[in-house]
């Protein structure tokens, strides 16, 4: 009776302990470093907004019936919000003190859809007098080399500088 009680408290010690798997380890990544021509048109870029969980640091994922999760060990090295932020600030450079333009963005998608990379924002261009000059929403998708997020993250880095380099086209 002694030895199946023994037997009995090792089976329920085992079975209450942890499986042993070793927890992922948290990877971080960021936006590209800018490679695109400054722009000198007195633009101030005011810090982007994001709907609620993609301006969060951990990385947005859509499951298959369109909910978004976020990732457990794949994080932005920052807040996508203060990574384009700082992205912008390197292409839209004022050379006064006194700008001219205003421009606000807000990140709608930035997310890993199984095999596909989604980014969408909106950008809004504003005078001195908070006249808008170019109201413009881009979207972009594109199916990943491979389902990895080092290659989602490539792929947002692609769509980001294909959509800079179209609203700068738009604001001159």
């Amino acid at each position: 009776m002694k030895k199946l009680l023994i037997l009995f408290v090792i089976i329920l010690v085992s079975a209450c302990s942890s499986s042993g798997k070793k927890p992922a380890d948290k990877m971080y990544y960021r936006f590209p470093e800018n490679n695109l021509e400054p722009i000198n048109k007195n633009i101030t870029v005011k810090r982007p907004t994001a709907m609620g969980i993609l301006g969060n640091r951990p990385m947005v994922a859509q499951t298959n019936d369109a909910a978004l999760i976020q990732m457990s060990s794949n994080f932005w090295l920052e807040s996508p919000k203060i990574l384009l932020q700082a992205y912008l600030d390197k292409i839209f450079q004022s050379n006064s003190d006194h700008d001219v333009y205003t421009l606000n963005s807000h990140i709608l998608a930035l997310e890993k859809k199984q095999d596909e990379a989604l980014l969408s924002i909106k950008f809004t261009l504003t005078d001195n007098n908070k006249e808008t000059v170019v109201e413009k929403t881009y979207k972009s998708q594109t199916h990943l080399s491979n389902n990895t997020i080092a290659s989602f993250s490539n792929a947002i880095a692609k769509m980001l500088k294909e959509m800079i380099q179209e609203l700068s086209k738009d604001v001159l």
